[in-house]
């Protein structure tokens, strides 16, 4: 016949239930679980995570309503849509920053043209840059952009 040898400790016995429990400690807690995600949600913003990074629009904005219908959790789901209205550039209900033009409006260019309207078509084409330079006071790009603009 086998002995038991064992250096386990005994099982732990509860103590018992002399002293009354609150009502709070009696009943069990149950946690409203949070609702799983789904593998195509997931899916969806891994997908959508490729196209923000290689700038393509068309995509991120297909993935990012994908991963709502999906039913992708509230907190990835708002980093989604934040960074689909960055890439699409709807910061605020304002143009993006690409759009805008910077420095300032080119003067000289535009009188220059306004002044070259003035001479007559043959004697604008027959004259030499360095002469152009000379009359209307600009540099000879300046020159040459306003005739290509007057010729045009």
């Amino acid at each position: 016949m086998r002995r038991k040898i064992s250096n386990a400790p005994a099982p732990i016995r509860p103590l018992p239930n002399s002293i009354a429990e609150p009502e709070a400690e009696a009943k069990p807690k149950t946690k409203q679980l949070p609702k799983a995600t789904s593998v195509a949600a997931l899916h969806f913003q891994t997908q959508f995570r490729k196209a923000i990074r290689t700038r393509n629009r068309a995509d991120a904005k297909f993935y990012a309503q994908k991963c709502q219908d999906e039913g992708l959790p509230e907190p990835w789901l708002t980093e989604v849509f934040h960074l689909r209205d960055r890439l699409l550039g709807n910061r605020h209900g304002s143009t993006p920053a690409q759009k805008l033009k910077r420095g300032k409006k080119p003067k000289k260019l535009e009188e220059t043209v306004r002044a070259m309207r003035a001479v007559p078509r043959a004697e604008l084409e027959a004259m030499y840059e360095t002469e152009m330079e000379a009359r209307f006071g600009v540099s000879r790009d300046t020159a040459r952009r306003a005739r290509n603009k007057v010729l045009s």
